[in-house]
């Protein structure tokens, strides 16, 4: 009975030790290595109202009525920039994270994810509808490059919006609004590396 005891407690043994050798010998596959770079000008931007105004004042006004629009959206973009900033609201860093999040498990050694542009544009629907924008693209070990533009490549319907009056004065909804726009807009570039396979 005592040898069968001790026979059992070796067999035991050395069986966790084979497992224990096991995992130690196992390869994890290390993590994506991703190099991510913004287009200037590296800041919030916004496209609303005001170009549709300047177009309609170009026929009176001339370029005058066009350099009036532009303003107009550059008032509102510096407004939600100011905002955003007394909050500490940091763009770059939130994309890495997200980025992190989303592609670092890839099977690949490294990818270059380029933000063209990142701020706000209006959206149809009552009141001052705006939604974030972020056009980014992934580019693979190949050189082969895939775009993604939140909020033009989505249905309207999963598209999360704010009045824009809302964001000019809360920063937890401009965080809100651009953790929705880069996990889509990541999410897709993911799904879409996996379905053009790992090129």
């Amino acid at each position: 009975m005592r040898q069968n005891l001790v026979l059992r407690f070796l067999i035991f043994v050395i069986f966790s030790w084979i497992l224990t050798a096991c995992e130690s010998n196992s390869v994890k596959p290390a993590a994506t290595t991703i190099k991510i770079s913004f287009s200037e000008p590296n800041r919030i931007r916004f496209q609303g109202k005001g170009a549709g105004a300047g177009a309609m004042l170009s026929s009176s006004m001339g370029p005058m009525g066009i350099a009036i629009g532009v303003a107009i959206d550059e008032g509102i973009a510096k407004d939600i920039q100011s905002t955003a900033d007394q909050a500490n609201i940091q763009i770059e860093e939130l994309a890495r994270k997200l980025a992190a999040k989303h592609l670092s498990s890839l099977n690949m050694a490294s990818l270059a994810l380029h933000v063209e542009r990142y701020g706000f544009i209006t959206q149809p629907g009552a009141g001052d509808p705006i939604a974030a924008e972020i056009i980014a693209s992934l580019k693979t070990t190949s050189g082969s490059t895939i775009r993604v533009h939140y909020p033009k490549d989505f249905s309207q319907d999963s598209i999360k919006k704010a009045q824009l009056e809302e964001v000019k004065a809360t920063p937890e909804v401009i965080q809100e609004l651009f953790v929705e726009a880069f996990d889509k807009t990541l999410m897709t570039l993911r799904t879409q590396k996996d379905t053009n396979g790992s090129q």
